[in-house]
């Protein structure tokens, strides 16, 4: 049974505790996570930060708590921010990781080395220059990305500019934030990577009728390719944190591999149901085990 915080001191207790940072859409993920707990003997602490009086939660979180976010809000992340600096364990390899959110993983990994989409990343109302920017991502078709969004929500296929005209004067006069990448036919691999070692993979392709893997509902992956393994390692390291769902996009053309995302927080529930690896209890475990070292 989850333990709700709205602004109360939550009791304490000598057993581990668990502090969720969630929302409720999360309801598959917030299920995983609370059964984890219950199988472990931990306390499930699920917190809305929205909700919560920080006043009322000084003192209460003690060094051997541990906490994930789950929701993106800028609440959540100030809230595991300040659990961190009190001390909880996380999947941060360093408690000051906590404060850097990286908003363009794509142009990092990029920089590191990594293959990635070529993309574009803002987009701008002058015709010209946009007429450009499709010239240098090889031509049509290519794809506007509407950041903030997951599985395939706001990426949108342009096969003529007079479509890309009309969607980017939407996305910029709807404030917001769009990529324009190259379109590459793929199959996407979706693989958790924890304390280095894949712990779950799926691959999806997308649908006749669509070209967007991330709609796809995926098929377990028992044995990953080596390369698209150790891209999942090496982006989840650059991201700095333990525990990703990194993306990576298999070329349908050629042996071609690009790093899509390394998220963290993600959604694992789809994976965790598909592979059926308990993604959530194996988290723990490792939260578990990083508090008995203190």
């Amino acid at each position: 049974m989850a333990a709700r915080t709205n602004g109360r001191r939550p009791a304490k207790q000598a057993k581990p505790r668990f502090f969720l940072i969630t929302h409720a859409s999360q309801e598959a993920g917030n299920r995983l996570w609370g059964a984890a707990c219950e199988r472990r003997g931990v306390e499930y602490v699920e917190v809305i930060a929205e909700e919560l009086d920080y006043g009322e939660l000084e003192g209460a979180v003690a060094s051997h708590d541990m906490a994930y976010r789950a929701a993106a809000t800028i609440p959540a992340i100030r809230l595991e921010q300040w659990l961190i600096t009190q001390g909880a364990k996380s999947y941060y390899p360093k408690p000051e990781r906590v404060f850097f959110n990286c908003v363009n993983s794509t142009l990092l990994f990029q920089s590191k080395g990594l293959p990635t989409v070529p993309t574009v990343y803002d987009l701008v109302h002058d015709r010209e220059i946009l007429l450009h920017y499709v010239e240098s991502l090889g031509g049509f078709p290519v794809v506007v990305k509407v950041m903030g969004s997951y599985q395939g929500q706001g990426v949108v296929r342009m096969d003529t500019l007079p479509a890309l005209y009309a969607l980017v004067d939407f996305v910029l006069f709807a404030g917001l934030h769009a990529y324009l990448m190259a379109y590459v036919p793929h199959a996407r691999y979706r693989v958790v990577v924890l304390d280095g070692a894949a712990l779950a993979a799926t691959r999806h392709v997308a649908p006749a009728a669509d070209f967007r893997a991330a709609v796809d509902e995926g098929q377990p992956v028992s044995r990953l390719p080596r390369r698209i393994r150790d891209l999942a390692f090496r982006a989840t390291e650059i991201m700095q944190t333990r525990l990703a769902g990194v993306d990576v996009l298999a070329d349908t053309r050629s042996d071609a591999l690009y790093v899509s995302a390394a998220n963290f927080p993600f959604v694992f529930a789809p994976t965790q149901a598909i592979s059926g690896v308990d993604i959530a209890g194996k988290a723990l475990d490792y939260l578990l085990h990083k508090r008995r070292r203190g």
